[in-house]
Order: structure tokens, then sequence, then C-alpha cells
């Protein structure tokens, strides 16, 4: 029986670079029209890498206006940029 070797090469540092979950840079969101036009929100990312966004006190980025679902969306950090995904508004995102 012939004994079989493996060696395993470790990833260079820029694949490595490459893997690494980044923190993520701040976000803030200008309400540019509705009851609530003119506000700033800058949501604290630190409590989680998802962000809801939705009409109800729930929803961490708590948005006082009948045109925003009461789940509207999320925006959530995939380790290299924000994604804004739609989830189930009935106006759209």
């Amino acid at each position: 029986m012939a004994s079989e070797q493996q060696t395993f090469e470790a990833p260079s540092t820029s694949q490595q670079a490459q893997d690494e979950v980044h923190m993520p840079p701040r976000i803030c969101l200008s309400m540019c029209a509705g009851p609530c036009s003119g506000q700033v929100l800058t949501p604290d990312y630190r409590k989680g890498f998802c962000i809801t966004v939705g009409r109800t006190k729930a929803s961490r980025l708590h948005i006082r206006d009948p045109s925003v679902s009461e789940r509207h969306a999320e925006i959530c950090w995939t380790g290299k940029e924000w994604l804004l995904k739609d989830v189930g508004s009935s106006n759209g995102t």
C-alpha cells in the first residue's frame, strides 16, 4: 500500500484580504419626500449588520409615513457592501 502525501498551501496574503469580512462604513438615510422629509437617519449598525426598515416600532429604522409598509425593507451588510432588500412592501422599495 503506497503512502499518499497531501500538501496544503496556505492562502496568499491577497487571498486572505479578499476573504476577510470588513466592518461596514457608516450609512445615513435622508428622507426626501413625505411627512418625514428633511429627516436624516443614521442607524447604529453595531447592534447587527441587518437593519429592518418599516412603519412599526419594532423596526430598527422606524419611519412614520403611511406610504411605508409595516415591514418594508432590510438594509444588510454583505461583508463588502450594503444591500437594500424589499421584504414585501406594498408600495415597492
